[in-house]
């Protein structure tokens, strides 16, 4: 009896004990557990916190991610292009006035180095709009060439405007790019009908990329009537359009295309003697008209122009070029030159009225992708009622200036790269004689033809 109770009591010690231990590790336990959910949750706000900073530096980074995108998408539609053309020039003799090379020598000058163009351009485009901005740092001085915005129609997208300064839309030699045109200078007659080529007005432009009138283009505009800095000075603005098609025949390696443009335009005189002189031709010399101060007189063109290219297996791309002009220039007596009011707005002299005609034609050549060789020959008659020893004559009134000149040139031009090219040139201009303008000046004696050749070798560089 008293052994089974010892064991008992034994027994139920052992038990208590058992559950005290238990009690002790469950609290430990729940005290660790405890603590490891205060672990937990410090670190989970350790953790929103740094979720936050990187939240906050995401957005930061979102942010300046889209502006630079949109700087970029900027800079996309910004394109910037330009070229230089430093050259060389040797004339035939001293003091050469009469070529248009590209600029008149001194006296005592037969040989210079010059830049004779140097252009940036700033092009943005937007897609359905654009602005452009053209600049000319050379020897002739800095100026404007370009400065005006355009717009599309955004349905068939045939149709864009254009207002500002940019090239009169009339023949072909006008817009094709100085940095491409493989002569140092567009043609005698389009330098003088057209000074500096620009213009400032407004102009409409045709142009289909799709269905039967993507072979046609139609451009046609409203101008000053005066060189693009110069104020206009009267209420008549000019119009000036072409009209042109494209024939491309690819399977034949060949393409034509051509235009007839017109200029419709008037002048102003601003002669103030015997209440404004002018003067028209009447026969072979110029009859005076008097109190024509104020008066308007008709500045008229019209032209032909046609290109025919051919890609010859083996050698390379032909080119055969040319135009025909015909009209009416009121120049003054020593110039056929665009008449227009003089800086200041002094009085520019009388009108002279003249019938003028003339023509260019070009033979391209290309020889493998590097080499072309160029043949041209144009010719400007400023009075077509007078020609040979009728200029000059007595009472006639007429001078050096109703003289026709043509010229020769040949050519050369090597691609050196895709930027830069080599152009050697040689101009050979003749003069129409008259036994009437004998002078011992012999930079204007016209009874004889002058000694005007000029070489130019040009450096052009491209981007």
């Amino acid at each position: 009896m008293g052994r089974k109770l010892f064991l008992f009591l034994l027994s139920l010690c052992v038990v208590v004990n058992a559950q005290a231990a238990d009690e002790t590790e469950t609290s430990a336990q729940g005290e660790e557990v405890m603590q490891e959910s205060e672990v937990t949750a410090a670190a989970a706000d350790d953790t929103k916190e740094k979720l936050a900073e990187l939240d906050g530096k995401l957005a930061g980074m979102e942010e300046s991610y889209l502006e630079t995108k949109s700087t970029v998408g900027k800079l996309a539609k910004l394109k910037i292009s330009g070229y230089v053309q430093a050259q060389f020039q040797v004339a035939e003799t001293l003091g050469v006035q009469t070529s248009k090379a590209g600029s008149k020598f001194d006296t005592d000058n037969q040989s210079k180095f010059f830049v004779r163009r140097g252009r940036i351009k700033f092009n943005y485009n937007n897609g359905l709009s654009q602005y452009v901005l053209q600049f000319d740092a050379s020897h002739g001085g800095f100026e404007i060439k370009d400065a005006y915005l355009s717009f599309t129609e955004p349905w068939l997208k045939y149709f864009t405007g254009t207002m500002g300064i940019f090239d009169r839309p009339f023949g072909y030699e006008i817009s094709y790019s100085s940095s491409m045109r493989e002569s140092p200078e567009r043609s005698r007659i389009y330098q003088d009908l057209f000074p500096k080529e620009r213009e400032v007005g407004a102009r409409l432009a045709f142009a289909a990329d799709r269905g039967p009138l993507r072979y046609i283009n139609i451009k046609g505009g409203v101008f000053n009537g005066v060189t693009p800095l110069q104020l206009d000075n009267d209420t008549r603005k000019d119009v000036i359009g072409r009209v042109g098609f494209e024939i491309p025949l690819r399977d034949a390696g060949m393409g034509i295309d051509g235009g007839f443009s017109g200029y419709y335009g008037a002048v102003t005189n601003t002669d103030t003697a015997s209440g404004g002189l002018a003067y028209e031709m009447d026969g072979k010399a110029f009859k005076e008209l008097t109190g024509k101060k104020g008066a308007e007189f008709l500045r008229e063109y019209m032209g032909l122009d046609l290109q025919y290219f051919l890609d010859i297996p083996l050698i390379g791309g032909l080119t055969l070029r040319g135009e025909y002009l015909w009209g009416v220039q009121p120049g003054t007596s020593s110039k056929t030159s665009f008449y227009q009011p003089s800086a200041g707005g002094a009085p520019n002299g009388a009108v002279y009225s003249r019938n003028f005609a003339g023509y260019y034609l070009y033979w391209v050549q290309c020889w493998g992708t590097r080499v072309q060789s160029v043949l041209k020959y144009d010719a400007y008659d400023p009075n077509i009622d007078v020609e040979g020893n009728d200029v000059g004559a007595s009472g006639s009134r007429t001078s050096s200036a109703d003289l026709t000149f043509t010229t020769f040139g040949v050519g050369l031009i090597y691609h050196w790269d895709d930027n830069l090219k080599f152009m050697a040139y040689y101009d050979m201009p003749r003069n129409e004689e008259s036994s009437n303008l004998a002078t011992t000046n012999p930079y204007k004696n016209f009874s004889r033809d002058l000694p005007d050749n000029v070489f130019t070798l040009r450096l052009q560089y491209k981007f």
